[in-house]
């Protein structure tokens, strides 16, 4: 589990506190400096593939070469455009492989395998299947990034999100009976990390409270 201040490292004493408390958890803690751009990241990645199992009803094994290459074109101009808002690149390198052709190989043939087995359920279709809110919430995240700087062009983004159906049509393939309300897509950046950041705040709290109900007995 990645963790960290949303613009600084944590200290030796909050790093200790986290070791503490995850401890017995069987979490491997990573630690980052700049969560927002971890997070921003994170789903600049994340995204294209939930783009492309929507297209493709959650069947990445239909996916071709020519998926996967649309795919990290598609996450290459997204970390630009994270570049281009001021938002530090994290993990720290990350970038690097969309400007090496040989890391880039390597990767396109990775996720390719990946899509052709088990590994693409349990890692992205299941996911999209079962979390559709969480996925829209995402995709309204980096919409409203995306609003700050409507000068940066990113045509295989758009391609890929525009064959995918319609949030509503997923909610109603998808959600059995459960959609919930997403926020106005216009929000400002501020409020957009705040959305970025609940999952893993929500999941260290339930964790922190186990940790110290667990010692207070």
């Amino acid at each position: 589990m990645t963790i960290g201040g949303l613009h600084r490292a944590l200290n030796a004493d909050e790093q200790s506190l986290l070791h503490r408390t995850f401890g017995n958890s069987g979490y491997k803690l990573a630690f980052e400096d700049d969560m927002e751009g971890w997070l921003y990241c994170h789903t600049a990645f994340i995204l294209p593939i939930v783009y492309l199992s929507y297209h493709y009803g959650c069947n990445l094994r239909n996916a071709d070469g020519k998926d996967v290459s649309a795919m990290m074109k598609a996450a290459e101009e997204a970390y630009s455009l994270i570049d281009a808002c001021g938002i530090k690149i994290r993990p720290k390198g990350d970038a690097d492989y969309f400007r090496s052709k040989p890391k880039l190989a390597v990767l396109k043939a990775i996720m390719y395998i990946i899509s052709q087995t088990k590994l693409g359920e349990l890692a992205a279709t299941d996911h999209c299947r079962n979390a559709a809110t969480e996925m829209e919430w995402l995709d309204a995240a980096f919409k409203a990034l995306r609003q700050a700087h409507p000068e940066q062009e990113m045509p295989e983004w758009e391609k890929l999100r525009n064959a995918m159906p319609s949030w509503e049509e997923i909610h109603d393939t998808y959600d059995h009976g459960t959609k919930i309300t997403v926020y106005d897509p216009s929000v400002k950046r501020k409020k957009a990390t705040a959305v970025l950041l609940l999952a893993g705040g929500l999941a260290a709290a339930v964790c922190i409270y186990k940790k110290q109900k667990k010692n207070d007995l």
